[in-house]
């Protein structure tokens, strides 16, 4: 979804529309909203910034312009103000994940791909029963986060919950929608990762700490038997 501010003069400087005041304008990618080539134009520009896009006559019909009178060519004053990244994890619509607020770092670079020890604070919603909290770690887990090993076997969390933090960077929040109880309901999980802890590099440890992190794998695979 695009947040930005639109406005649209004619070649000759004729205006004939202002998104510039009030609220901001709002449409999402990929849905012909607006004109295609406008569309391709805002994709390439970063946040805060504002550029002019020219569009000829015969690219301008979309909702956003849906009366086309004899323009040869339309120009776009274009502010770009904010952009939220959705994904579709499964391609199918069944696990979606929308971010409400971004993390810190690079996306995929900064995020926890590999097995993690991952440090989370959800709420999980049922979107069925107006919304009703079943689960918030800030409440039911006295305001300490959750921690789950990721990629490890275990099913400590929701496949799709799990999927999906896997695409997050530190400090972005983000509701997800896996499917979990009850069976057959709609369920949303707000999810803030607060950080991870990837597996140390054994060069260079000393004797305890490779003891103790072999502990470790050893208790894993044991849970996993």
């Amino acid at each position: 979804m695009i947040v930005s501010r639109i406005s649209a003069k004619t070649g000759d400087g004729k205006s004939i529309l202002s998104h510039m005041e009030g609220e901001p304008y709002f449409f999402t990618f990929g849905k012909s909203e607006v004109p295609k080539v406008l569309e391709m134009g805002i994709g390439t520009m970063a946040c805060g910034e504002k550029a002019v896009v020219y569009v000829t006559s015969q690219y301008l019909k979309s909702p956003l312009i849906p009366v086309i009178e004899s323009f040869e060519e339309v120009h776009f004053e274009v502010e770009l103000f904010h952009f939220i990244k959705v994904g579709d994890m499964l391609g199918d619509g069944r696990l979606i994940k929308r971010r409400i607020h971004d993390g810190k770092g690079e996306f995929l670079m900064d995020c926890p791909l590999h097995y993690s020890l991952l440090h989370v604070h959800c709420k999980g919603m049922l979107l069925n029963e107006e919304s009703r909290v079943f689960y918030d770690t800030r409440v039911d887990n006295n305001d300490q986060p959750l921690e789950f090993s990721s990629r490890e076997g275990l099913v400590s969390v929701p496949g799709g919950f799990e999927m999906c933090v896997h695409l997050m960077l530190p400090g972005e929040i983000a509701p997800h929608m896996p499917a979990n109880v009850p069976e057959g309901a709609n369920v949303q999980w707000e999810i803030e990762l607060l950080g991870f802890e990837m597996p140390k590099d054994w060069t260079g440890l000393n004797f305890k700490s490779i003891m103790d992190n072999a502990e470790k794998i050893r208790l894993t695979g044991s849970r996993l038997c």
